[in-house]
């Protein structure tokens, strides 16, 4: 019987040692993903590669939920919180969120730059970030009014 606790117990103590981790939730929203921030092709790179992640994978997230462009992505900051940058290829003004962090897949956006025109993944034409109510047409002005012809004769 002691041969057959000692193992439940000593598997119970190592669970008991592993630090809990807990996600803390910054963001969310019912927008797409991928108006966090432009993709950056570089530092995705480097995400696949191992170079530029999340240290810890998830503890702070951005959750989507839109009909279109579903995610959770992981977030760091370029002061380095939450940041495994060793080729220092970060901006202390920006923000990092990760999709597929750990992946070859990964993607980094960057938050905290100009905003320019994004393309949402599988769509081939931009798209402005910040779309706000779209304008009422104004109406054209009415034309001047046609200077009359002088004839030279002078009224009676």
């Amino acid at each position: 019987m002691i041969r057959l606790a000692l193992p439940t117990l000593l598997a119970a103590v190592a669970l008991s040692v592993t630090p809990a981790l807990a996600t803390q939730l910054v963001l969310q929203s019912k927008q797409p993903y991928w108006i966090v921030g432009d993709r950056d092709d570089d530092l995705s790179r480097l995400c696949s590669l191992g170079r530029f992640n999340q240290r810890i994978d998830n503890q702070y997230v951005a959750r989507f939920g839109g009909e279109h462009g579903e995610a959770v992505l992981g977030i760091a900051k370029g002061t380095g919180l939450n940041l495994y940058d060793p080729n220092h290829a970060s901006k202390p003004k920006e923000d990092y969120f990760f999709l597929g962090d750990g992946t070859s897949e990964c993607q980094v956006f960057v938050g905290g730059r100009p905003k320019k025109k994004l393309t949402p993944p599988g769509a081939s034409k931009s798209v402005p970030v910040n779309t706000g109510p779209a304008e009422a047409a104004k109406p054209a002005p009415p034309p001047a009014p046609a200077p009359k012809p002088d004839t030279g004769a002078s009224p009676q």
